[in-house]
């Protein structure tokens, strides 16, 4: 899966949604966050085991 599509399919686009802050992968809380808000990407949350893969 490409960081694109990460990010299509577990973004975020509201930090009040129940998936923010918690990793795409394994649902751990985690405050890695990934993308901005301010350019209109979602935001993808990675704990440090699974953040290489949005690299």
């Amino acid at each position: 899966m490409t960081r694109a599509e990460i990010v299509e399919k577990f973004g975020v686009s509201d930090l009040k949604s129940p998936r923010a802050h918690l990793c795409f992968r394994c649902g751990a809380s985690t405050g890695l966050g990934f993308g901005s808000l301010h350019r209109g990407v979602k935001i993808v949350f990675a704990c440090k085991a699974h953040y290489g893969e949005l690299q």
